[in-house]
């Protein structure tokens, strides 16, 4: 699929009316890409600490690390809140796909959930906590440099 040519699908035109379909399509797409870029960062952050030679390079990768995951974390959570307030508004209305499918699913013998959460809040949260624990015991001496 030629990534480059859906994009430009997403990107709003004067001449059209933009859609709340439009505008889930493009979040999902936000909240995805920054969720990849979070977890790229998650990846240098823990092969920086892994190869770091001394105690100060250590606190230095591990504080600056855990603070553009914050950061980067903040984003996506800012992205997944508007996706999921998208996602009521379209669930509301009787007519949309996504409500017609969510109907036809719960008729199912089996239950779904959703996961969208797990991406959008409890793992950029979990992670932005965890590398804050690990940084902490590095400034306090408990994680050290072999």
């Amino acid at each position: 699929m030629n990534t480059e040519h859906a994009d430009r699908n997403l990107e709003p035109d004067s001449t059209k009316e933009w859609t709340l379909s439009q505008e889930r399509q493009f979040m999902e797409d936000l909240v995805q890409k920054r969720f990849n870029f979070l977890l790229l960062v998650f990846t240098f952050l823990i092969g920086g600490a892994l190869a770091a030679k001394s105690q100060v390079q250590l606190k230095i990768i591990l504080t600056l690390g855990w603070f553009l995951f914050a950061l980067v974390s903040a984003t996506v959570f800012r992205a997944y809140v508007k996706l999921d307030e998208l996602l009521k508004i379209l669930h509301e209305d009787p007519s949309h796909p996504i409500s017609i499918v969510q109907k036809r699913i719960k008729t199912r013998s089996f239950s779904l959930f959703g996961v969208q959460w797990m991406i959008g809040a409890l793992i950029p949260c979990l992670g932005t906590v965890g590398l804050l624990f690990v940084t902490v015991l590095a400034w306090l001496g408990c994680v050290k440099v072999k």
